[in-house]
């Protein structure tokens, strides 16, 4: 199963199963992933998935128009597709997005 880890100078700190289509990143305490941050918005990000027609699954970061955006490569970014490995930044969070086998996802 694909997950989200939440990363600190290279190490696991936190895991989140990607088990839902859709997963809100932000400050509200119902977000699936909170961040008690100040330069995160309420509503940050989401993490959303879409299935192709042969079957393989596609993972993307999307900003939600937050005011300090999210960040790949140093780069702030409004959607891309996440592969085995990538980081993403949000606030002072680093996710590192781990496929399965680090290949395209079957469903």
């Amino acid at each position: 199963m694909p997950k989200l880890v939440l990363v600190f100078e290279d190490v696991a700190v936190k895991e989140y199963a990607l088990a839902r289509q859709e997963l809100l990143i932000g400050r509200l305490p119902e977000a699936a992933i909170s961040l008690d941050d100040a330069t995160v918005s309420s509503r940050h990000a989401i993490l959303e998935s879409e299935v192709a027609r042969d079957h393989s699954q596609t993972f993307y970061i999307r900003d939600l128009s937050s005011r300090n955006g999210t960040y790949m490569d140093g780069r702030r970014i409004l959607r891309k597709p996440l592969h085995h490995g990538d980081e993403f930044r949000i606030g002072w969070s680093t996710f590192r997005f781990l496929a399965s086998d680090g290949r395209v996802l079957q469903v």
